[in-house]
């Protein structure tokens, strides 16, 4: 849309300057009007430009998170056998009390979630 609107407002630009010059008095307010379209079409492309240039570095931080989420789950869902045969999950993280748990484990879920969610293929 903003491409649409860019282009529109530089046809605008143009079409103003020319009017002017075929006016006696010069088409000031032609002019003006000319000038002002050709700034908001720079200015949108500016803003653009800085938008595209977050939204790579968030995308990249996001990148960089999932990655540090999927390892610390990587490490929680190591299984070991005892000498006896049963398993054990020898990296936990859990806490003495009963509520700071059960926060953690539904935090735990709510990671592990959105980076399922993350890793999904895109329609």
């Amino acid at each position: 849309m903003s491409d649409d609107l860019v282009e529109r407002l530089r046809e605008v630009s143009f079409e103003k300057h020319q009017e002017a010059w075929g006016r006696l008095d010069g088409g000031q307010d032609l002019t003006i009007g000319a000038m002002l379209a050709e700034q908001a079409a720079d200015r949108i492309e500016e803003l653009e430009a800085k938008l595209g240039d977050s939204l790579v570095v968030a995308e990249a931080k996001l990148n960089d998170q999932t990655h540090l989420i999927e390892q610390l789950f990587a490490l929680l869902d190591i299984k070991e056998q005892k000498d006896d045969g049963r398993y054990f999950h020898p990296n936990i993280i859990r806490s003495s009390r009963a509520l700071d748990a059960e926060k953690l484990e539904e935090i735990l879920v709510g990671l592990r979630r959105s980076v399922t969610e993350y890793n999904k293929p895109k329609e």
